[in-house]
């Protein structure tokens, strides 16, 4: 017998390996017997590009929106490779492996999702002998939503547009590919949803100014918005304009939707395909907790002297480019598309409302900087994300 090694593998698609460093934890007997050991984790981070932003990567795998995902092993596989000597007499025993988690947020988390499919876990021992060689092999069956697994917040899709006998849900977003990635999929108390945009223009803001024109004279509303006083800039609650959503002074585009940047909210606990928080199904608006780059502001025209009245939504002159400089921002993930103007926007985890325990859609809604197209230049972008 010249080696014994033991893997063991979760189906792909299933969780993600979200980690806090060093490599999965295993009981051993004596420490010279083990030849060689490695952990899908461990292989993701030490290759490029993951291998280059180790302070990223280790908080949180990527989300299937990262371009870099493709090159992520999501699977979780152990491997040890054990000198034939440790098992003496007794010969080779079994491989048990005692506690697996995707990420220190899901260790012993059980989410209450419909139970309504099973996935396999698979252990295999291969041993050799000369030219000959053995496997055996060991599989458990685990119900989604047992022992940690993920059983919703690694994919999510927008859905929209499509037409139904909602107006709202055959709108057509034009610029969704702005949104460039979001993080994290699984969240605790105290940390952040972050959204990364990247155009040829600059994030909108929201809407300073409302110009209403009338066959009897023209008024103008002026509503705070924050400038951007440095380049890149930051800021921490920003103001984004005009908040309001129906009405002649609503902080809209030209069908409706907010123009600062916005997140809704829907818990998909106990329904993964729920998208009632939002914007289509009426769902609040909650503007930006913190923005770091670039932005400018939109100004709007209510002109009532005509039948039908026409609005129109123009923004500012876009400032330098900053490209992926965010100042006082997180760290940006490799290997998004840089377009000349990067923004990061945050919101707070703490400030949403979520429970513990519980799956959510959060659905973004952003617009960029020219608003040259049909309706507006919008884009859209959802993740899901399992909190803790």
């Amino acid at each position: 017998l010249d080696y014994i090694s033991a893997s063991s593998t979760f189906p792909s698609g299933y969780g993600t390996l979200g980690v806090t460093g060093g490599d999965g934890k295993m009981i051993v007997g004596s420490v010279g017997s083990v030849l060689s050991y490695s952990t899908s984790l461990t292989e993701n981070l030490n290759k490029a590009p993951f291998l280059n932003s180790l302070a990223y990567y280790t908080e949180n795998s990527p989300a299937l929106s990262d371009p870099n995902s493709r090159l992520w092993e999501y699977r979780n596989i152990y491997s040890v490779v054990v000198e034939k000597s440790a098992f003496g007499t007794a010969g080779f025993g079994k491989v048990e492996v005692n506690d697996q988690h995707n990420s220190p947020a899901k260790n012993g988390l059980k989410y209450s999702a419909p139970c309504d499919s099973i996935v396999t876990n698979t252990a295999l021992a291969t041993a050799k002998a000369g030219n000959q060689t053995f496997t055996n092999s060991a599989q458990a069956v685990v119900r989604i939503g047992d022992a940690g697994i993920d059983d919703g917040c690694s994919t999510c899709s927008v859905g929209y547009p499509y037409s139904s006998s909602n107006p709202k849900t055959s709108i057509i977003f034009n610029e969704s590919e702005v949104l460039r990635g979001f993080s994290p999929q699984a969240a605790k108390r105290g940390d952040k949803i972050r959204v990364w945009y990247n155009d040829e223009h600059a994030l909108a803001l929201g809407v300073r100014q409302v110009v209403v024109k009338t066959r009897t004279g023209t008024t103008t509303h002026n509503f705070p918005i924050t400038p951007l006083n440095a380049n890149p800039g930051g800021a921490i609650r920003p103001l984004v304009g005009s908040t309001a959503l129906t009405g002649d002074m609503a902080g809209t585009d030209l069908v409706g939707r907010p123009m600062y940047p916005a997140l809704f909210v829907t818990d998909i606990t106990l329904d993964p395909t729920s998208k009632s928080g939002d914007w289509q199904f009426g769902g609040t608006a909650i503007p930006a907790h913190a923005v770091y780059g670039t932005w400018k502001a939109a100004f709007k025209t209510v002109d009532k002297t005509r039948t039908p009245e026409r609005v129109t939504v123009e923004l500012d002159d876009d400032p330098a480019k900053n490209d992926w400089n965010l100042g006082a921002g997180g760290p940006v993930p490799p290997g998004l598309k840089n377009e000349g103007y990067g923004t990061e926007v945050q919101w707070n985890v703490d400030e949403l409302g979520l429970v513990p325990g519980h799956t959510y859609r959060l659905y973004f809604m952003v617009h960029d900087g020219d608003q040259n197209k049909t309706g507006g230049d919008s884009g859209q972008g959802c993740l899901n994300v399992c909190y803790e």
